[in-house]
């Protein structure tokens, strides 16, 4: 017997996408980033690693609402690897993590705080730039 359970913490890259099979499973997709910073010499650098959640059944249906994009959330559940050829034709893959439990970790009160700072014209940065605006995550900076 094996067992492999994951837990990963990051910010949600896009709005969660509620779907049924077609015999009515409740399935509830949405990428994660993890971030983490590494020192290489005397400079730091910040990576990110993408994985493709995916929960089932009634909790898909209970927190279809809830998963937006930009919020904190604590997953766990088994990791698997997805091969494919990137658009350069390139080998490449994907980390997909099917969800045993998810933990929202930002609250319905930062998030609206969140969302009531995008129309600020407050410089943040985006990106290692500096913006006038928060910008949600573009489908181009998501590598799948």
């Amino acid at each position: 017997m094996s067992y492999q359970n994951t837990t990963i913490v990051g910010n949600v890259g896009r709005d969660a996408e509620l779907k049924y099979t077609q015999q009515s499973v409740a399935l509830l997709k949405f990428s994660v980033a993890v971030n983490k910073t590494i020192k290489v010499g005397n400079e730091k650098r910040q990576t990110t690693t993408w994985f493709n959640v995916t929960l089932w059944r009634d909790r898909a249906e209970a927190l279809a609402d809830y998963v937006k994009a930009g919020m904190q959330v604590l997953v766990t559940g088994e990791v698997t690897i997805s091969p494919y050829i990137d658009k350069s034709g390139k080998a490449a893959a994907s980390l997909e993590l099917t969800a045993n439990d998810v933990k929202l970790l930002t609250s319905k009160t930062e998030m609206e705080r969140r969302n009531d700072e995008v129309d600020t014209d407050e410089p943040v940065r985006v990106n290692g730039k500096v913006s006038g605006k928060r910008a949600p995550v573009t489908e181009e900076e998501i590598p799948f």
